[in-house]
């Protein structure tokens, strides 16, 4: 597998590399086509040069390859975040960097090796977190809002009130030909 370029590695023009990306939000997974497509439209052209975007299987990993026709000013972090603003930007597609190399995308296994995986791994951890938080947050709520004493008291206030209403000559509500009366005699 080819080395992985350093965030302020210079580009060479004229070099294949492949910037691989991951998915931030499984919610709507777009096409390769739809992010070639927000590529291809919205990014600087020095990425859209001979521009591929493949996607390994089962994974939310996509590989962005393209020839590099700058002028070789462009650093691999700069460069990285024009690609994840573009995708943004064209299908609102929420991509994080995992990293790149200087070959085509076929020379990279799965991922892009420990510093892929180092931030895979904070990814998931800021994810679990949020997700904890949230289902805290949500138990919390249902907490404050009835308590079984709460719901205790809720039942046992409608069984006196049905109580009242229909007992009839007992101080109930009585309708007849003259009207109604409440809490009396018929």
């Amino acid at each position: 597998m080819p080395a992985l370029c350093q965030p302020d590695d210079n580009m060479v023009p004229g070099q294949t590399y492949t910037f691989q990306l991951k998915l931030a939000n499984w919610i709507a997974v777009p096409s390769t086509g739809t992010v070639q497509q927000d590529l291809m439209s919205n990014a600087p052209s020095f990425v859209g040069n001979d521009l591929q975007v493949t996607s390994p299987t089962f994974t939310s990993l996509y590989n962005c390859q393209f020839t590099y026709n700058g002028d070789g000013s462009d650093v691999i972090s700069d460069v990285a975040y024009l690609i994840i603003a573009a995708c943004s930007s064209g299908s609102n597609d929420d991509f994080t960097f995992v990293g790149a190399v200087a070959d085509t995308a076929q020379s990279i296994t799965v991922s892009l090796g420990s510093a892929g995986k180092a931030i895979s791994d904070s990814v998931g951890d800021a994810v679990s977190k949020a997700t904890q938080g949230a289902a805290k947050d949500v138990a919390d709520a249902a907490q404050k809002v009835l308590t079984p004493v709460e719901i205790a008291v809720g039942i046992l206030a409608v069984i006196v009130v049905l109580i009242i209403f229909t007992a009839g000559k007992a101080g109930g509500v009585n309708v007849s030909e003259f009207g109604a009366s409440v809490g009396g005699h018929k």
